[in-house]
């Protein structure tokens, strides 16, 4: 058996040994680089941890449910959560920050 990460979730602290290196994550067109940890947690496709949102220098707006990165050196970038307005035009996933 190789290494064991011990992973802080909501749930508690989850153990696995099980990591994908490199992964490329896709966002707003972006291609992003993380090491993906494989945990049986059941309800949740992907989790993106504190060390990865901080290598990509992350602020997290929730009041307005975005999550704006600020790469340095690099244009910056947003991804705004759901809005609850049904109207198609007002629903926007991805934007250039300023």
């Amino acid at each position: 058996m190789g290494d064991q990460w011990e992973i802080s979730t909501g749930y508690g602290v989850v153990i696995t040994n099980k990591i994908c290196k490199a992964c490329i994550v896709e966002l707003c067109g972006r291609k992003l680089e993380a090491d993906m940890f494989v945990l049986d947690t059941g309800g949740y496709d992907v989790i993106l941890g504190m060390t990865w949102l901080s290598k990509y220098y992350v602020v997290i707006d929730c009041q307005n449910k975005k999550v704006i990165f600020r790469i340095p050196h690099q244009p910056g970038f947003q991804f705004i959560g759901e809005r609850k307005s049904l109207r198609k035009e007002d629903q926007l996933d991805c934007a250039t920050a300023e």
